[in-house]
C-alpha cells in the first residue's frame, strides 16, 4: 500500500469472557498477515479479560463503560439505562475517530454499544457467533449484519437473515498449534485404545460443567473411561 492509499481500518468488538474475545484475535491475527498494513481497533470493557489481553498482544483498545445486565435482582441494574447510553455515546464517537470499514462483532454484551456505532458510521458489519445457541447481543445485532458466521448448523433456525448466515466453524489462533495422537496421549498421561472423554466447557458454563464431571469421576472410571 503506497502512503496516499486510505488505510484500511477493522474494528472488532466483543468480550468479557475468553469463548468472545479469542475467537475475535484469531480473525484478527488472520486479517494482520493477509494484509498487514491493517489498523485493528479493539472496543471493549476494562475490567474484563479483554482489557487485560488485547493490550498485551499489542492491539489498540479503547475501553467503554457499560457492564452486562444481571437476570438475578441486583442494585447495579438500576444504573444499566444511564450506562447503555453512555457506552453508545461513547462508542459513536470511537467510531467518529476510528473511522473503520468494517466493524466485527464476537458477543458479549459489550458487542452491542461498539456495533450499533460502526453502524451508524456506515461500517460493514460482520458477526462471529460462537454458540449453538446465538447470544441475545448477536440476536439484537443481526438487523444491522452484513454477514453473520456461525459456528453450528443448528444455529441458524435462531436467526432470521437466513440469506446473509454463514456456516465457517469457530476461528482457532495459530499459536495454539498442533500435535499428533501419539505425542498428545502421551502428554496427558492416556492410555491408546481406550475410550477418552475430553471435557470442554466455555463461558459460565464451565463451572457447573466441570462440577457435574467431578461428582461422577468414580462411576466414569468404573466404566474403563479415561478422562
Amino acid at each position: 500500500m503506497s502512503g496516499k492509499a486510505t488505510q484500511y481500518k477493522v474494528l472488532f468488538a466483543g468480550g468479557g469472557t475468553g469463548g468472545h474475545l479469542f475467537p475475535a484475535i484469531a480473525v484478527a491475527e488472520q486479517i494482520k498477515e493477509l494484509k498487514p498494513g491493517t489498523e485493528i481497533l479493539f472496543v471493549g470493557t476494562k475490567s474484563k479479560i479483554e482489557g487485560k489481553i488485547v493490550p498485551k498482544l499489542g492491539y489498540k483498545f479503547k475501553s467503554i463503560w457499560i457492564k452486562g445486565f444481571s437476570r438475578k435482582f441486583n442494585p447495579e441494574n438500576l444504573l444499566f439505562p444511564l450506562k447503555l447510553f453512555v457506552s453508545v455515546m461513547q462508542s459513536i464517537i470511537i467510531n467518529m475517530k476510528f473511522q473503520p470499514k468494517v466493524a466485527i462483532g464476537s458477543g458479549g454484551y459489550v458487542s452491542g454499544p461498539a456495533i450499533f456505532g460502526s453502524s451508524v458510521m456506515g461500517a460493514k458489519i460482520i458477526l462471529i457467533e460462537q454458540n449453538s445457541y446465538p447470544g441475545i447481543t448477536t440476536r439484537l445485532l443481526e438487523r444491522y449484519a452484513n454477514e453473520v458466521h456461525i459456528s453450528f448448523e443448528d444455529s441458524k433456525k435462531y436467526l432470521r437473515k437466513k440469506e446473509r448466515t454463514i456456516l465457517t466453524g469457530n476461528p482457532v489462533r495459530k499459536n495454539l498449534g498442533t500435535e499428533n495422537k501419539i505425542t498428545a496421549l502421551e502428554k496427558f498421561g492416556l492410555t491408546p485404545g481406550s475410550k477418552t472423554l475430553l471435557v470442554l466447557g466455555g463461558s459460565l458454563g464451565a463451572a457447573s460443567l466441570n462440577k457435574a464431571v467431578a461428582n461422577n469421576i468414580a462411576k466414569l472410571e468404573r466404566a474403563g473411561i479415561q478422562i
